[in-house]
């Protein structure tokens, strides 16, 4: 249904003040990136034989990396293209994300002379950009400490990753909870190393990409629901297609109805 959908909007022409929802599409596809190698690894890796022996294990701990990195993806689509109250905050938002990219090449080092000229170029792009934010009605309302995030391309000026889940649709506090423990395999915390040494055997490496799969779901499911909202025509397809939108909505109410869970 996810690809379906996708493909619905191919070929659509948007009137030039709505060209920046074009952005709208890498970051989908970077999710379906992500749930794709989910449910790859998922199925187990094989390396094959080395030194007479034939390794093939689950690989949970990458397994838990990507999947925080796919809540991130939809968590920074929902932000920038969903969550404002107007479309004017909405553009103002995707321009401090797409100044927040400059500012980040601008990081790297100009090892090649065509990286120092590339350098050049974003400079002046992020000057004409700021001078444009500087404009905007939203940004003259910001306090001092606000503008000079917005300035720097801190798209979320002062929103940690769990206020935009919630402003997602999702519990704050079973966020955080699950936010902490994939994190503590993306930065190799004790736990993570614990888990890794005590899932020796190939079923309790699959069940500890139980969590991920799940999510990846849920997170699929938003996504469809949201990207609904933007492209109208999406709406068709999934008429046309009964049990996967359904299969779809069960997905969606899921995260909530595991937190009410949880609470009793």
């Amino acid at each position: 249904l996810y690809v379906k959908i996708l493909e619905s909007v191919k070929g659509t022409n948007l009137p030039s003040e709505k060209k920046w929802l074009y952005s709208v599409e890498p970051l989908a596809i970077k999710l379906f990136y992500h749930v794709g190698s989910v449910y790859y690894l998922c199925q187990g890796t094989k390396i094959g034989k080395m030194d007479r022996l034939n390794i093939d294990y689950i690989d949970h701990p990458t397994v838990a990396v990507i999947t925080r990195c796919a809540f991130e993806t939809y968590l920074t689509f929902y932000y920038v293209f969903i969550s404002a109250s107007n479309e004017e905050e909405r553009r103002f938002r995707h321009k401090i994300w797409e100044l927040g990219g400059i500012c980040e090449q601008q990081k790297y080092p100009p090892f090649l002379e065509s990286i120092r000229k590339h350098l050049d170029d974003i400079k002046d792009r992020k000057t004409i950009m700021i001078k444009d934010i500087k404009k905007e009605n939203k940004y003259t309302k910001l306090n001092k400490k606000a503008k000079e995030e917005v300035i720097c391309g801190k798209w979320r000026y002062g929103n940690s990753w769990a206020d935009l889940a919630e402003q997602a649709g999702f519990d704050k506090k079973m966020f955080r909870g699950i936010y902490a423990y994939l994190s503590e395999y993306a930065h190799t915390g004790n736990l993570s190393s614990n888990q890794i040494g005590s899932a020796i055997a190939r079923d309790d490496q699959l069940q500890l990409t139980g969590i991920a799969k799940h999510i990846c779901m849920i997170l699929i499911s938003h996504f469809i629901h949201s990207y609904s909202n933007i492209f109208t025509q999406c709406r068709q397809v999934l008429v046309e297609n009964p049990v996967l939108s359904q299969v779809a909505e069960t997905w969606y109410r899921t995260f909530a109805e595991l937190w009410h869970l949880n609470e009793d």
